[in-house]
Order: C-alpha cells, then structure tokens, then sequence
C-alpha cells in the first residue's frame, strides 16, 4: 500500500496550540496541537521573538495564521508604509491597510513590531488590524459551521470530544487560536496613557470575548448536532394520515427501510370498517430507487430514554429519591410542623398513594429503588401565533413534569420531559387524542407494574430500579375533557366531578349535584362499554346517558379520573372567573373596546330623542332592518329599553344581542306597546335604567374606567408584580395575559372600587357589587398562595360559593361552567395542597417557547422539528449549568445564561424565586462588601444598631470606645447600597427601585405589623466567634396610622381578610429592621378620600406567602 504523500505532522505547544491536545498512536491524549514540522518551527519561533521583544519593552503582537500556505512573517509600520521580510514568497491570506489610503502591500501576519517614533498611531494601526482581522475570520467561521469530533457522542451527558484537524474544522481551530493569542497580546498592549487607545483597547478585548463565547456556541451546537445524527433523543416516529378522523398511529419497520410502513391505514373501530386512509407517498431516493415517506409523523421520546438521561446526571438521582416524607401512619393530611403544606408532597393525594401492590403506600422506596411521580399537561397552540397573516394552525405538545424535584428545578426546561408533538392543522378530538397518548402509557404500565431497571446512574453503579407514576392531570378545560374522556365542557353533563346537568347549572345545593354519584367504579364501567360498543349508534348512546368516552390514561390501574383530573387555578380563576367578571358582569369589553374613546355626554332632552330613535328601529318593517336601526343607538339605550320590557339576549352581552332579542320579541306580537326608561337627571355619555337592578354590560362606564386607568398609572406596584395596561379596557393592549387578569382584578380594580364605592356616600346597590367582588379576590387570594392550610381551604370555599351566590341573587347571571368548577376546586385543594405545585403556568410558557422557535413554514415538519430543538436547547442549558468551566470560557457560559435564562416578571417566576429561597433564612445581599466605600454611622442609628445585633445574642458588643470592658466593640462603619435580595425578592431605596420601597415589617419594638418606605440600606460587617459576619440592615420611615374618626371611616378596613388600610400619607420616626423583619411588599396609592380630610396612602398587602 501506498502511503498518501503529505507533511509530516509533530505536536506543537506554543502559547496558541497548547490549548489544545491531540491523541497518539497508542490513544494515550497529550497535549498540543499536531501541526506540520514547518509550522510548529514558525510557532516556537514566534513565542521566542514575543518573548525577547518583552525584555527590551517593545510592544508585540503574535499572530498565529493557521493552515494551508501558513507564514510567520514580521512586518514593521513605519510612516504609514507597509515594509514586509519574509524568507518565503507565498500567496498572502491577510490583508494588512496603511493608516490611509488602500494597503500598499498584501501579507498574511503574524508578527507586528512597532516602531518608538509613533508608538500611539501604531497602537491604532495594531487595533485597527485586529478588528479587520476578526471582520475576516467571522465571515470564514459561520454560526451555521458543523464541527467534526475525535469520536461520536454516546449519551447526552457527556461532555463534547476533542476536535479533529480535518479541513472541516480548519478555519474554526485557526481562528479560535489566534482569539486567545490575541487576548495574552492585548493584555501586555500598554495604553500609553491615551484615552482613544485605551477605550478601543477595552472595546477590542470585549469583541474578542465575545467572538470566543460564540465559537464555544458553535462547538456545543456542532456537539448536539452529532447527539442527534446519533439518534440519542430517540424520537420513535410514527405516522398518521393526513385526512379523516382519526389519526391512527404505526411505528416504523426496520426491516424495510424503503417501505416501511403499511400504504393504507388497516384500523378497525366498531361496525365502520377499516380506515383505509393513505399513510405514505412515493418519492425517489438520492441513489435513484422508489421509496416511501410518511404523510405525517409524530415525534415520541421515550419515557425510559428519558429517564435514562436525568438519571445520568450527577447529583439528580439522589435528589429524586429523597422527595418523599417520612410515611404516614394516618389518613390525616401530612401537614408539617407549623401547619402549612408549601408543596404537592405535603398533601394527602400523594402521600396517601397506594403502591403497586395494593397495600402498601408508594412513598415506601424499598430496596433501593426509586419511585416517581409526573404530572401530565397536554395544550394545542398557533404555531404562526395570533393568526397572522390569515394563518390558523393547532399543533398539540404533551408535557410532563417530575414532581419528585424541589420546585425551583421542577420546571426548568431541562428537567421538562416533553413527550411529544401532534401534528395539525387541527385540534385532535377526544377520541383521536388516544392514539397519540397509547406509546406513553404503554411506558408508564411497564414503570408501574415491573418497574425499569437502569444498569448505571450518576449516584448508582450498580443500577438501580425505577416505578414511575401519573398521578395529576393538569389542563385547561377542553383539554382535560378531551385527554381524560369526559364530554366537552358544553355537553349536558359538563361536570367531571358530579352529575348535575348543564341546563340546572344555577344550582347552587351541593346535595343536589349527585357528586356521591360519580365514583371511579361507574365511570370505569361506563368508559368500558363506550369502548366494547359493537356499532356507532350504541357507542352515541352510551355516550348521551354518560357522557364519557374511554380514555388511554384509563388502562393506568391506579389512575382515577374522578380525583385526579384537576381543576387548573390558572385558567379556572385568573382566565376563567375573574375574566368573566371584568369582562360579563362588570362589562368591560377588552376585545371590542368599551370606553376606549370618550363620547359626547347627552343632555336630557337628547336622551328622550334617542329613545324615541330605539322605539322606531324596533317597529321597522324588516327583521334585518331593524336590528340595524337599533344598532344606531349607544347601547345604553338599548340595554335599558330591553331591560324595561324584560327582554334578555341571554348570555351574549353585546349590543347586536340586545338588538336582535328585542326585534324578536316585538315580532311575536307586532304592534304591542313598548315601554320606554324615564331619562336620567344630568347629562350622560353612558345612558342607563336608574333602578336597583343593574346592567351588566354597563356597570362599569367610562368614567369609572377612566378612574381605573388613572389608578393604574399613579399605582406603585413591586417590580415582580406584572404591571397590567395603562389603557385597560380598550383594544389597545391586545389580548390580556394570565397574571394581567390577576393584577388588575386583585389590586387595581380593589382600589379603585373602594375608592368609588366603599363611602357612605355610595349607593346601596354600589356597596353591594363592591362587597361581592371582594368576595372573589379574598377567595382567589387564599386558593393561589404559596403555602396553605386546611383553614385557607376552608376560607377559599366560604368566600367563592359567597361570591357565586352573589351573582345569582344580586346579577341574577347566568352561571357559566368556571363557576361551577370553581366550587369543586375546593376538593382539589384539599387532596393536592398548594397550586404552584399543579397549574399550567410554565407549561403554557414553554408552549410560547416552541411557538416562537424558527422554522421553513412547513407544517407538516414542524412537529419534528419543535421537538429536536426544545430536547437540544434543553440539553444545552444543562450542559452550560453543570460543567466546569475553565475560567476563560466563564463568559461564553454567562452569554448563554443571559440570553436563555427565566427573565421578567410575572406570577410562575416570583413563585420559583421565593420557593428557591424560602427555604433558607439566611440573608443574600445585591453585592459583596466593599470596605473602600465605608463610611460612619450617626451616633443614633449606631445606638439602635447596637441594641438590635444585640438582642437575643449570646455575642454581646459594647459601644466602640467604651471603657472598661471585656466585650468586643461593635464596628460603626457600614457600606450603603441601593438594593438588597432576599429570600428571591428584591428591596430598594426609592432613589435605588422605587417599586421597591414600599414594604410591611414587624416593628422591632410593639411586633405589630407596620406600613413603610425604605429610605436606607446599609451593610455591616462584624466578628463574631472568629467567623466574618456581613449583615443588610434597613432605615425604614414609618406611614402614620389614622386615628380616631378617621379610622372608622376607612373603606379599606370594612373588608379585613384583604389586608389591605389606608394611612396618612406622612412618614414618621425611622425604624431599623432586619431583613427577616419584612413581611412583603405593599402596592401604594395616594389620594384624599372624601371622609378624610388629609392626603392618604392606601397600603394593599402583595404577601403569597
């Protein structure tokens, strides 16, 4: 055998290529790069030449060119002329430009020697090169480069392979070498004292950094890339046809690579014969041969592939295993020791599971085996968004979520498990959706009743066995409905938790709802005659006296759909009834924009002539005809004359509605008279029937909305709170997202409706709508803190059946499922505990995710294509958050935290803030101590801060300078800053966060609970028992409490479960606390009530804790 002729290649070391290491013959990894014999003399002569022009305080720049016709060549700048010496004329790859005009000479460097005559332009010419230099090598190393690596990934744990020096990978090593040459050569640049050299100096070195994070990006992409090529995410594709329902599933045949799944869909339901659907199309091959592609795929990552990988990685499997408490002994709920459960693992539907045996518990790990726990979510979303440009597209993801990990690591996307995406271009029906649920639950059999025996894990050698179960089922309504196989939320029984029927849905007596009636027996059996129905026509009957279907979950032994399908708070209460409300009873109409625009106010005489106007619309000849002719009219008028003549449109509150229904009520019987409002006193842009009984549409008119707008301007609300629209109310602000509803109902709308109507001076029917609002806010905030007890369970049901009461008694409204179901989450709480454990919160974010991720618009490779990037992006984030970095590539790993960590505000990430830090009562300060930036403390404050350290510790300290004693003084220095963290929670001044400054304490001195503003932060450093000790304390202004009449006519102190008063707006004596002496945040508001006489600032708690 010929050997090919080539250079011989040695192992250089230099300051550039011994970043990198190469393997022998014998496989044994050395380092150096292996370069020619030629190359590597340039390189040992290069570092020699850098190192002897150090000595005598010249400044020099190495510059490694790497690779084909590679040259050292030392080129001198003198007098803007570019002089070259090189010893070998070559084709040169560099082009080097004089300080003006076109470069005189092409040369590829290496070396840069400058001259002393013009030390400063030849720093600037040196700077210059670079920045061109890197201008040039950007364009060869693409974000899109694939790298090519020593061996192929065997798992998605381990760390990227060395890399190759094929011609593949050439540009990227040559370029990644010259970066940290460079970043040595700048370091040793002296500025010379000159201001432009030093700021484009800086500004070189952060281009350098930068351009290493993205080649460490390239590197991690190239190694993912290679996982996938792999097939380590092994995505089990299946097909479905393309039309018809419904979507029938097969796995492919690896026996037959061209043809490897059936032409036509064999599946067989009932009477109606098989499917016959077309599976496949034909296409021709790259090598020419007729093959077979599927029409659709839907992408499923194994359950056990995936464990397989959490498992794997260091430090999980332990914290996995360790989630359970201790076992309980009674059927008593496993409360901890103050009472309150702060997690799904405190509750009684998990700690009272029963394992696979029967008998005993599944928190009873035995052997050393591991028992899991999942919740599972499944949510269709517009992969185009909003209906862009006319696009309508559902794709269906299913998630789920390892509940055995602390909360702050349960829903990261890494330790997200998503199962699969289905593909569109519609929702999936109810029954359809069991084919794409059959290849998960056939895993989750198989981890439940023989378990999965992993040979190796990161804490266990020698393997250990795995069970897994899915317990909560976590959607919003029609998903629940479809996943679980109950009928739609619509259908006549739309109650997953009793039997009372959609048309007797104002039926407020619970013994009335027959929820002893719906057991886990009777459903099992009514889903298993659906399913064992031999015709479509028995399988509609079934289905009319039951309303259930079965479900894939259902062959899931331990699965009980009547408990375990959960009411989601997030939808149920912050899209579903408080929505409502605002929107059904309150009427304020976000999507067609009541109140956006401000009217002409009609005086009396007007107001007669537009009813008059109404009158004539409804006696028009023509349906059609008159419906518009009413239209005509503000809908203030027509809702008062439907109103007059006890005419409903029903549940639809639109204007057309009121329109039609009184067109059509007068044509049941033309001619009949029809009654007309009396007008109202003062002129009015808002008409309304001045009587007890109240419009829903136009309870809230424009000018109690532009009170709300006003209010929502001049709030101060915490920066982790998400500030809802200036412009609530009007289409501006587009669709209202889950924690917009939350804020504007339960602080915005809280403060404005008691300051309209919690007066005296209020109407009685005003008092009564304010009252019954409350009532929902007290019962929202008690279902969504972050830790409850049965009496927050017991207070949330007292509040929302209240509350629902109230809207039958004082709206006579038409109740709507939510409503319903709001008042079965009571159960829900009781069995699951806290809902930050079980809403859809992140999961509907990581929907966002996906949707918002790059893709060619074919749709029919989308659901691939989502699912290959989230499982990379996923991979990666763990990747960059475990490995130990060197300290040069620190900020590569800081860029991509930066840009793919959880920012913003908003109600998922505050809650994994404070339950990440909830745990620890040890403080966490902004920025390390700095001693350069000490200064006094005022004798008065040094005093209070002496008492304070002082109480209840065993280190006591005297006054500094004291005499005459033993005991240690206590330091007066401190260092101010303007923000402090703690427990996940930012604090300010109001010059350092605003948002931030207003918070409740416990006083030092009474205990009581105290309303302030931050006015100071300062930390202290002190010595106690040999240890350093770094301490933030607070100087916080108290607001002055009102006192006498004034308190009793406070409207915020009527309603004191919602923890909300109003103070005087003057700030007294300074307070110095503690950190753990803040209760919460407050959202302040100031304004002069009209039974108060004095300027008042209205303290709204925000504590979820």
């Amino acid at each position: 055998m010929v050997k090919p002729k080539g250079p011989k290649l040695v192992a250089c070391t230099c300051t550039g290529c011994g970043q990198f290491t190469h393997t022998d013959q014998f496989g044994l990894e050395l380092p150096g790069m292996l370069q020619p014999a030629q190359t590597r003399k340039k390189h040992v002569l290069a570092d020699k030449t850098a190192e002897g022009t150090q000595k005598h305080g010249e400044a020099m720049l190495t510059l490694h060119t790497l690779g084909l016709g590679s040259l050292d060549v030392r080129t001198k700048l003198r007098s803007g002329k570019v002089v070259t010496t090189d010893a070998n004329a070559a084709e040169p790859d560099v082009i080097v430009p004089g300080p003006s005009g076109p470069p005189t000479d092409n040369t590829a460097m290496s070396n840069i020697a400058i001259d002393n005559d013009s030390e400063i332009q030849s720093h600037l010419r040196i700077l210059r090169f670079m920045n061109a230099h890197i201008s040039l090598m950007r364009a060869r190393v693409r974000d899109d480069l694939v790298l090519v690596f020593s061996t192929p990934p065997t798992t998605l744990v381990e760390s990227p392979s060395p890399i190759t020096s094929s011609s593949t990978n050439h540009a990227y090593l040559e370029y990644h070498v010259w970066l940290f040459s460079t970043t040595k050569q700048l370091e040793e640049l002296p500025g010379l004292g000159h201001k432009e050299i030093s700021g484009q100096k800086a500004g070189m070195m952060k281009l350098v950094q930068k351009e290493l994070s993205r080649l460490e990006c390239i590197k991690f992409s190239s190694w993912n890339h290679a996982q996938v090529a792999a097939g380590l995410y092994c995505f089990d594709d299946m097909i479905s046809k393309r039309q018809g329902p419904p979507p029938h599933v097969y796995n492919s045949d690896p026996a037959h690579p061209l043809d490897p799944y059936p032409r036509l869909c064999t599946f067989i339901e009932t009477d109606k014969g098989p499917c016959s659907a077309p599976l496949v199309k034909q296409y021709v091959n790259a090598e020419g041969r007729v093959a077979y592609r599927p029409i659709k795929t839907f992408g499923y990552q194994g359950a056990f592939t995936w464990l397989a990988t959490l498992l794997a990685r260091p430090g999980l499997d332990s914290v996995l295993g360790s989630a359970w408490r201790v076992p309980m002994q009674t059927s008593r709920p496993a409360f901890v020791s103050d009472g309150r459960w702060r997690d799904i693992w405190d509750a009684p539907a998990i700690q009272e599971f029963i394992g696979p045996d029967g008998t005993s518990l599944f928190s009873l790990q035995a052997d050393g085996s591991m028992h899991l726990v999942f919740s599972l979510f499944v949510d269709w979303f517009n992969p185009y968004g909003n209906k862009k440009a006319g696009k309508s597209h559902s794709l269906g993801a299913i998630y789920m979520a390892c509940l055995n990990l602390p909360p702050h690591l349960r829903y990261l996307p890494e330790n997200i498990y998503l199962v699969g995406i289905m593909p569109g271009p519609k929702e999936a029906s109810l029954h359809q959706l069991n084919h794409y649920l059959r290849p998960l639950v056939d895993d989750l059999v198989v981890l439940w009743e023989q378990g999965v025996y992993f040979t190796r894990t990161a804490s266990s050698p020698a393997g250990r066995l795995v069970r897994a179960a899915m317990i909560p089922l976590v959607c919003d309504l029609p998903a629940l409905r479809k996943t679980a196989g109950f009928a739609g939320h619509s259908a006549s029984f739309f109650c997953s938790f009793c039997r009372l029927r959609l048309a007797e849905i104002n039926n407020l007596q619970r013994e009335l709802w027959g929820t002893a009636n719906r057991t886990w027996a009777s459903h099992m059996s009514a889903a298993r005659e659906w399913r064992d129905a031999t015709s479509e026509r028995e399988r509609t009957q079934v289905f009319e006296e039951f309303g259930i279907r079965w479900s894939e979950l259902l062959r899931l032994r331990y699965w009980d759909p009547t408990r375990y399908a959960l009411v989601d708070a997030m939808h149920n209460l912050f899209l579903g009834v408080l929505r409502h409300h605002c929107m059904e009873v309150f009427g304020i109409n976000v999507k067609g924009g009541s109140g956006s625009t401000k009217v002409h106010p009609h005086t009396p005489d007007e107001q007669s002539a537009w009813l008059e106007k109404v009158v004539k619309g409804i006696r028009k000849e023509g349906k059609t005809k008159a419906i518009n002719a009413v239209v005509a009219a503000r809908k203030g008028y027509v809702v008062a004359v439907a109103q007059r003549n006890g005419v409903s449109p029903g549940d639809k509150l639109t204007k057309r509605a009121y329109a039609t229904a009184l067109v059509e009520w007068y044509l049941q019987s033309p001619g009949r008279e029809i009654c007309l409002p009396p007008v109202m006193k003062d002129a009015t842009a808002d008409f309304r029937l001045d009587e007890i009984d109240v419009s829903r549409a136009h309870i809230l008119d424009f000018d109690v909305l532009s009170h709300i707008r006003d209010d929502i301007k001049k709030t101060v609300y915490p920066s982790w709170i998400e500030r809802p629209p200036s412009n609530f109310g009007s289409p501006g602000h587009g669709k209202l997202k889950a924690d917009q509803w939350r804020t504007v109902s339960t602080i915005s709308l809280v403060i404005t409706l008691i300051r309209l109507w919690g007066h005296a001076s209020a109407s009685e029917q005003e008092q009564k709508m304010l009252k019954n609002f409350i009532h929902l806010v007290i019962a929202v905030q008690h279902a969504s803190r972050r830790s409850i007890s049965l009496a927050d369970v017991v207070a949330y049901d007292t509040h929302m059946y209240a509350y629902v009461s109230g809207l039958r008694t004082l709206y006579d409204h038409q109740l709507v499922p939510n409503h319903h179901l709001s008042l079965h989450l009571t159960g829900c709480l009781r069995l699951f505990g806290v809902v930050h454990s079980w809403w859809a919160f992140p999961f509907e974010r990581y929907n966002g995710v996906i949707g918002r991720l790059k893709n060619n618009g074919r749709t029919d490779e989308m659901p691939l294509t989502f699912m290959r990037y989230f499982c990379i992006g996923a991979n990666l984030r763990w990747f960059m958050a475990t490995f130990d970095w060197q300290e040069s590539e620190i900020s590569a790993t800081r860029a991509f935290m930066s840009t793919f960590g959880r920012r913003g505000p908003g109600t998922l990430n505050a809650d994994l803030d404070a339950l990440f830090h909830g745990t620890s009562h040890a403080e966490e300060v902004s920025t390390e101590y700095d001693s350069s930036k000490e200064r006094k403390l005022g004798d008065k404050i040094y005093q209070r801060l002496l008492r304070r350290i002082n109480q209840g510790a065993t280190h006591r300290f005297e006054a500094f300078g004291s005499p005459g004693t033993s005991r240690a003084w206590l330091n007066s220095d401190v260092v101010y800053v303007p923000t402090a963290h703690y427990r996940g929670v930012l604090y300010g001044t109001p010059h350092g966060s605003r948002r931030n400054c207003h918070i409740l304490y416990t006083h030092p001195s009474s205990g009581n609970v105290s309303a302030g503003q931050i006015s100071n932060i300062f930390q202290h450093c002190r010595i106690e028992d040999d240890r350093k000790i770094v301490e933030t304390f607070l100087l916080v202004k108290t607001y002055k409490s009102l006192t006498g009449p004034d308190a009793e006519v406070d409207p915020f102190r009527k309603f004191s479960a919602l923890g909300a008063h109003l103070c005087y707006n003057t700030l007294e004596d300074v307070q110095l606390i503690r950190l753990d002496d803040i209760v919460s945040h407050f959202a302040a508001y100031t304004y002069t009530p009209e039974d108060i006489e004095q300027e008042c600032i209205v303290v709204l708690s925000v504590n979820r804790n």
